[in-house]
């Protein structure tokens, strides 16, 4: 079963390849997109809506994020455990805490 998916070389559009991987049932755990300089907001949203199994997300190509990209992403995937923002990265404990 599919479990991590990578986006490389991705030039479309983020939001529209985010909502259409939401359709599908799959239970990623790990995704990583390299390739998008930017958050897309409403591919978060339909993203954090259809999967509940999202752990670790990386957005590798993204410089300088803003703190409205990270409360963003913090409001559309509440079950992240793991992100990586460009140079940035946070981990949380199973309790919910900034470690």
């Amino acid at each position: 079963m599919l479990r991590s998916l990578t986006l490389t070389h991705f030039t479309g559009d983020l939001h529209m390849l985010l909502h259409q991987i939401s359709q599908f049932s799959l239970s990623i755990n790990s995704l990583h997109i390299r390739s998008s300089t930017r958050i897309s907001a409403d591919g978060f949203r339909v993203l954090g809506k259809k999967m509940k199994t999202l752990k670790s997300l990386t957005c590798s190509s993204v410089a300088s994020p803003t703190v409205a990209d990270l409360l963003l992403i913090s409001e559309c995937l509440p079950f992240l455990e793991e992100l990586e923002i460009g140079s940035f990265r946070l981990r949380y404990s199973n309790k919910g805490r900034l470690i």
